[in-house]
């Protein structure tokens, strides 16, 4: 089922707590938990490097950075940038830093593409916004919401696999899965 669970937060920086409001140097970022055997980490900075200009300079709240957690994804990130630089005529100023102290954002920056639509999220309302953080249901939807899945065909197929062995992990999963 590749990607698990998605969390949007602040990382990156030494401001202690950081909020939207109130970030100091920290940048915006997201979490990604994911089963390596379903979907590489490659194929995930394929899919960071199609949402961005790689080349285009930001503040550091929106700075282009891959935060590795181990050695492994350290070289599979310098490696991919290296090869992207040879197709690039401008710089690439992406940079790959060792993650530290993830923040997460405000509840309502959770699950954004998801929260916007009222239809799908009345079967969420009985979860507190923690519950919906951790939500592989609901990670499932807001990628889909947000056009950063494949398509609805891979989305309902997710969905159906996490019900078969989830049963009441979450109500109206069948509601759900006709809606997209």
């Amino acid at each position: 089922m590749g990607v698990q669970r998605t969390r949007v937060g602040y990382t990156g920086g030494n401001t202690l707590n950081p909020t939207y409001r109130s970030l100091g140097d920290h940048t915006e970022a997201i979490q990604i938990q994911f089963n390596p055997s379903q979907v590489s980490y490659k194929r995930l900075l394929e899919i960071f490097w199609s949402l961005h200009d790689p080349t285009e300079p930001q503040t550091a709240q929106y700075r282009s950075v891959i935060f590795v957690h181990n050695e492994k994804q350290r070289k599979i990130a310098q490696k991919f940038i290296k090869e992207k630089q040879k197709k690039m005529k401008r710089k690439i100023l992406t940079k790959v830093e060792d993650a530290s102290q993830f923040y997460n954002a405000e509840g309502y920056h959770q699950k954004y593409r998801l929260r916007q639509s009222p239809q799908l999220m009345q079967h969420f309302q009985h979860m507190s916004d923690e519950e919906l953080m951790d939500s592989f249901v609901a990670a499932k939807l807001n990628g889909y919401k947000g056009l950063y899945n494949t398509n609805a065909k891979a989305t309902r197929k997710a969905l159906k696999e996490y019900k078969s062995s989830h049963p009441y992990a979450v109500e109206h999963l069948d509601a759900l899965l006709e809606l997209i």
